[in-house]
Parts: C-alpha cells; sequence; structure tokens
C-alpha cells in the first residue's frame, strides 16, 4: 500500500495580501483536507509532517524516510509575480519520470478548478535548477531519501484575486491534489475487494455545476461511482448521463454566487448590477471580509442570495 507525506509549508512570515492570513495557515488546511479525503476514501496511508518541523535533510525528509513513505508532496502558495501572477506551479526532480507526471497532473487539475487563468509560461519543472543548481530542498532531500518527490505552488497569493481564491476554495483545491494523486498513483477506493467491481458505462458521466456549464466540468467517468465521489469532493455539483439528466447530486452548493471583477467595477456598481440596489455594497464588503472599498479586476467576490 503506497504511504504519501504530506508537507505544507512552514512560513508564517509569507503573508496574503488579503484574508488577513498566511500560506502557512493556508496550507496546513489544504493538507489537512488532503489527508481527510484519502484517508476516508482511498486505499492508501498518510503521514502529516510535524508541522512545527523544518525541511532540512535530518527533519521533514527524514521523518518521511522514517516513516517508510514513498511519496513527499509539498504543498505550497506562491508569490514574486508583482500583484498580476496567476497559476499553479509544481516542480519535481529530474530522474523521476512519476514526479514529472504526478506534478503535471497537479498542475492541471488546480488550473481546471481556478477562475483566474494561469498566465505562466512554464508552469511544471525541473526543482534541481534553482539556487545555481543546487535545488529546492524539498526535491532535493526527498529525493536523496528515495521518495518521489513533487513541490506544488497552489498559486499566487500576493495576487487578490488568487489569493481570495485560495481562502474561499480550499475543499476544492484538495481535492484536485487528491484526484491527481490518486490517478498518477493509482490509488484504488477503499474496500474494492469487498464489493463488486463497479462496471464501466457505454456513456460517459459528466461532473459539472449545471448541464449547460459545460466550463465548470471537473471530471468525465464510464464508472458511475467514480463520477459521484468526484461531486461528492467539491461542492455544488452534479453528475449528468449523456443526454443531460442529473443522475447524482453531490454537496450543496455554497449559499452565495459568485462574481470576477472587471476593470472599472466598483462595489455599489457591483451592488446595483447582482442585488438591485447599490445600497447593499456594505452586505458583499461583509460577506468577503473587505476592510475597504478597494477591489481589483480578477478578483473573485461573493455575492449573497438575493
Amino acid at each position: 500500500m503506497i504511504k504519501i507525506y504530506l508537507s505544507p509549508s512552514n512560513q508564517p512570515a509569507n503573508r496574503y495580501c488579503v484574508g488577513n492570513t498566511t500560506e502557512k495557515a493556508q496550507m496546513e488546511a489544504v493538507a489537512h483536507k488532503v489527508k481527510e479525503i484519502l484517508d476516508a476514501g482511498y486505499d492508501c496511508q498518510t503521514v502529516m509532517a510535524t508541522l512545527s518541523m523544518g525541511i532540512g535533510y535530518n527533519e521533514r525528509p527524514k521523518e518521511a524516510q522514517d516513516n517508510g513513505c514513498d511519496v513527499y508532496l509539498a504543498i505550497h502558495s506562491n508569490a514574486g509575480g508583482a500583484g498580476k501572477a496567476s497559476g499553479a506551479v509544481a516542480f519535481y526532480h529530474p530522474n523521476q519520470s512519476k514526479g514529472k507526471t504526478l506534478a503535471s497532473a497537479i498542475v492541471k487539475e488546480l488550473n481546471a478548478i481556478c477562475p483566474v487563468k494561469s498566465n505562466r509560461s512554464t508552469s511544471v519543472a525541473s526543482g534541481m535548477k534553482a539556487f545555481n543548481g543546487q535545488g529546492y530542498g524539498e526535491i532535493r532531500s526527498p529525493y536523496q531519501r528515495g521518495l518521489i518527490t513533487v513541490l506544488a505552488e497552489t498559486d499566487f497569493h500576493d495576487n487578490p484575486a488568487t489569493a481570495r481564491w485560495i481562502i474561499d476554495s480550499r475543499d476544492a483545491i484538495a481535492a484536485a491534489y487528491v484526484r491527481a494523486l490518486v490517478s498518477v498513483l493509482e490509488i484504488a477506493p477503499k474496500n474494492t475487494s469487498e464489493q463488486p467491481k463497479p462496471q464501466p458505462s457505454s456513456q460517459l458521466y459528466r461532473v459539472r455545476k449545471s448541464w449547460g456549464d459545460k466550463a465548470s466540468q471537473i471530471g468525465a467517468f464510464r464508472v458511475l461511482d467514480n463520477a459521484k465521489r468526484c461531486a461528492d469532493e467539491t461542492a455544488g455539483y452534479s453528475v449528468f448521463d449523456e443526454a443531460g439528466k442529473v443522475v447524482y447530486t453531490g454537496k450543496a452548493a455554497p449559499t452565495y454566487a459568485t462574481y470576477t471583477v472587471k476593470k472599472g467595477d466598483s462595489l455599489w456598481a457591483i451592488a446595483t448590477r447582482t442585488l438591485g440596489r447599490g445600497t447593499r455594497y456594505t452586505e458583499i464588503k461583509k460577506l468577503n471580509g473587505l476592510t475597504s472599498d478597494i477591489i481589483y479586476a480578477g478578483q473573485v467576490l461573493k455575492i449573497p442570495n438575493k
């Protein structure tokens, strides 16, 4: 049985540009959710890093090796894009084809669910090119200890739009990580040996928010149980057959809509357009934890139900 070591960022000084939070707090929350999903539904073992421990050769990488782990996944968020960069990025060791495949799958899954389009020219890269060939510590050291290793940067926390998306979407982000891990590492759902194996259908079951919303699709499966599991991992999604009929409804959608800020927008104008009255802009501020009226193009805002 494969064993996965989860190493969320231990960088409390890396503050998000919105939300009064840090990279350490957000990535620990994502990692805990990844562990929860894997432990509950999949035939694998997970080990959460000792959160106070550093990432040196004799720290988290040694803990992963001592626990008999096969995979070392470092979960981070990114910065350095001057507030404008967006998109997931993942690093792998160049001697590990499986690590490269996993890094690519993680980036694909994360970018598929983020409403802010990636503007990265390179999203998947060797982690051994950094620091004049010394490489990132969470690529170099786990590799030296015999683990498949990937360092994933979920998205940029110095971009207001993507930072807010991370904060608001941790469960969906965790589910995206899980889909990549399960697919690449070929992890089976739990109890498959005790139950009849689901038979593939001749049709595809699509997981979307609504049949007409093709852009929201996060998966298509020939096995209905797999489609149901995907819908359950991300709130607000249902399973549709090829005729567009709902065959399964997952968790309830959030009790709010979302709106992506456009150039020239103001909170008053958004409230007028979405809620019918500009005076309701204070409700939008409260729901999003805004302390001023300043908003940015590309920022994703929660909108109260009418």
